[in-house]
């Protein structure tokens, strides 16, 4: 285990709490999720080809084990559960709209606006065709978008 390696992980820890969080939505659980996802890192270590890559591979890793733990828990929040859950986060309607969303945009998203993730990356990570995640990420801008045009003609 050679020193750029763990510093390599380390400096992925933020990174790797937002993706976990944007799965299962509870900073307990994101928490569980990130302790979960560097013992499995610490453990597979060897297998880390390059440590350039090491953020890449525990992203892959957290988010193998964030749907882990929605299958065992089988916990799908409502959005009133998610707003509630979001006490403590920014009280914005484009977070909200987010949660909202599908899964499989919701991760696009998050991997392209808060990770800043390319689209081929993000491709190589969730191991799908770039033009499927060009079409997630239109197909989520656009539902977003409508969500926005909607929410502000009720207010007008």
């Amino acid at each position: 285990m050679s020193k750029e390696s763990m510093e390599s992980l380390w400096q992925a820890r933020e990174s790797v709490y937002r993706v976990a969080y944007t799965y299962v939505r509870n900073e307990a659980d994101a928490l569980e999720v990130v302790s979960e996802t560097y013992a499995k890192a610490v453990a597979k270590l060897e297998t880390l080809k390059s440590p350039e890559f090491a953020k890449t591979w525990l992203t892959r890793i957290a988010i193998n084990t964030s749907l882990d733990l929605l299958r065992q828990r089988k916990e799908h929040l409502t959005l009133v559960e998610a707003s509630s859950v979001l006490a403590s986060a920014p009280e914005d309607s484009l977070h909200l709209q987010l949660l909202a969303l599908p899964i499989d945009l919701r991760t696009i998203l998050v991997l392209r606006f808060y990770e800043d993730m390319k689209l081929q990356e993000i491709s190589d990570l969730l191991d799908i065709p770039l033009s499927t995640v060009k079409y997630r990420l239109y197909n989520g801008l656009s539902v977003l978008r409508i969500q926005i045009d909607n929410e502000e003609s009720e207010l007008a």
